[in-house]
């Protein structure tokens, strides 16, 4: 499978870039055409592990990494950027450690460091996103039903010999514990 190709299976989803790397020291000191090169990298790095032959040769490419050309890479800048300015970016960002690059007979080997750094959920943003879910109005009715079953018939049944209801009653409330259980693990 030629390179080309690798990198157009790969034009679906996105990549997080934060806000925070306008006031980075390395972002500062790329120019635009740098800067172009940077983008590119984390745009093509793959999101997990992947798979793929290439000239009869099995080659397996982890999250943060891919497999390119100069020339590649320069169908994938803007006009302006030449092949000189590729090579001076990616060893700048080298210089940088924001990323590695390998030089093969059948390509050039390239890893966003901290590649999973860059695209994870920060805290604050997970437990809001899971807190969002929990409070959703699926789950403030099933709390409603589940108190109303509460009040109505008991938290712990008890089993009478005159309750015909019972075996009911037991469903019910099962149920509604169940759906509260389901809540939670979002």
């Amino acid at each position: 499978m030629r390179v080309e190709k690798v990198q157009m299976l790969q034009n679906n989803g996105y990549v997080k870039l934060w806000r925070k790397i306008l006031k980075s020291d390395m972002y500062l000191s790329l120019n635009s055409k740098q800067r172009d090169v940077m983008i590119q990298c984390l745009l093509l790095a793959n999101y997990k592990k992947k798979d793929w032959e290439w000239k009869g040769k099995i080659f397996r490419a982890k999250r943060g990494q891919f497999i390119t050309s100069l020339a590649s890479l320069k169908k994938n800048c803007a006009r302006d950027v030449s092949t000189k300015n590729i090579r001076t970016g990616l060893e700048k960002l080298k210089k940088w450690q924001f990323l590695a690059s390998k030089s093969t007979k059948t390509g050039r080997l390239i890893t966003v460091l901290k590649w999973a750094k860059y695209q994870r959920k920060p805290r604050k943003a997970a437990k809001q996103s899971a807190n969002r879910r929990q409070t959703g109005g699926k789950q403030a009715a099933t709390n409603k039903k589940y108190k109303e079953y509460k009040e109505e018939y008991g938290f712990f049944l008890k089993k009478n010999k005159n309750d015909d209801d019972y075996d009911e009653k037991r469903k019910a409330i099962d149920k509604v514990h169940e759906q509260i259980k389901k809540n939670k693990k979002l």
